[in-house]
């Protein structure tokens, strides 16, 4: 049985996919001539992208999150990786399966907090 128009899949053009890490570290230095805080820090990265592709045209989205704090003797508690970094770009090629092709492209670059 044929698909119309109305039954099509059309999620079969989309690829989604992602990553997530925690890292947490520690350093403590005991008689270290050569100076050196104690710390502890813990940075949360998250990551993901949606791209589409179908005939002549792609869609490229991505997104890279990141927050990361840290805690020394010395100065307390403070962030040590602050960043949201979405990337979308949207591709035409002159013809089926061509070397050649346009494209646009954005890029939001911002901070979850000040400092």
């Amino acid at each position: 049985m044929a698909q119309t128009e109305a039954t099509k899949d059309t999620t079969k053009h989309w690829k989604f996919g992602g990553f997530t890490s925690l890292q947490v570290n520690q350093v403590a230095l005991m008689n270290w001539a050569a100076g050196g805080d104690n710390s502890v820090s813990a940075t949360m990265l998250l990551g993901g992208f949606a791209n589409y592709q179908k005939g002549v045209w792609s869609w490229s989205n991505s997104v890279d999150l990141g927050y990361g704090l840290i805690y020394t003797d010395r100065f307390g508690l403070q962030k040590n990786e602050d960043k949201i970094d979405v990337i979308t770009k949207v591709n035409r090629a002159f013809k089926e399966k061509s070397r050649w092709s346009m494209a646009a492209l954005a890029n939001f670059k911002t901070q979850f907090a000040p400092g």
